[in-house]
């Protein structure tokens, strides 16, 4: 079975998965473009009062762009999100199935604008760590709490669509991370017991789920998450992927 050598811990798997956002992408500089544009689109379509409310909802302050951590936009899934505008617009004024209609209309404008005009920055390493996962022979996904269609697009934007064999979104399944759904049907669709795979991610929530699917290890990418949160429960930790190095099986 090939290896994955993560700051001289070795570890053997034959599938990969990874989170997205935070973990293949700049979560703070991808969340902030999302923010401004959604904001945008929100005042227009609803008024700044309302716009406000749903920023504070989101965690975003306005003012200085900047997006909270653990809040609705860096860590629920979209059909979370969805729930939180629908909310606000209802408070606005709206019945609560025109509300859940504005909120879908807002946010898939906001997507296109951001499909047509944003180009995500890569973590640095991480495209040469996947070309040589890929090389020592193992299986690549990736497990978003994103929905489908944004995640494909995105990979497809860095040229790493692919690279990986499947990319499982929230359209996949019932239950997002932190629940252990997405990651099953990775292993699934790539033929491989979890016990085989390893999950990679830069959130609690992707510990969590990683350890609920029952892979063999849990690895963590340096971000402010686990700095703020303490969070610890994870078999091996990335400051850098040029510390991750990936080998051939030996037999």
């Amino acid at each position: 079975m090939p290896t994955l050598s993560i700051n001289g811990n070795t570890i053997e798997c034959n599938l990969a998965i990874f989170d997205m956002d935070g973990t293949i992408i700049d979560i703070k500089d991808r969340v902030e473009m999302m923010a401004k544009v959604r904001a945008e689109i929100m005042k227009k379509t609803i008024g700044d009062n309302a716009t406000e409310l749903w920023a504070k909802a989101s965690g975003i302050d306005l003012k200085t762009g900047r997006v909270r951590l653990g809040f609705a936009l860096t860590s629920a899934p979209r059909r979370e999100d969805l729930i939180v505008a629908a909310t606000v617009i209802a408070i606005n004024g709206e019945s609560w199935i025109e509300a859940k209609k504005i909120a879908e209309q807002i946010y898939t404008e906001a997507d296109n604008i951001l499909a047509s005009t944003y180009k995500p920055i890569l973590l640095s390493g991480i495209k040469k760590a996947l070309r040589s996962m890929k090389d020592a022979g193992i299986k690549l996904a990736l497990a978003t709490n994103a929905p489908n269609i944004s995640a494909e697009d995105l990979m497809e934007s860095v040229n790493l669509k692919g690279v990986f064999e499947i990319i499982i979104g929230t359209d996949d399944v019932v239950n997002s991370k932190p629940a252990p759904d997405m990651i099953l049907l990775a292993c699934e669709r790539c033929g491989c017991r979890p016990d085989e795979a390893v999950y990679v991610g830069d959130m609690p929530m992707d510990m969590i789920a990683g350890r609920r699917a029952g892979v063999t290890a849990v690895i963590a990418v340096k971000s402010e998450f686990f700095s703020e949160s303490g969070y610890s429960d994870y078999d091996s930790f990335i400051d850098t992927y040029d510390k991750m190095r990936a080998r051939e099986s030996s037999s």
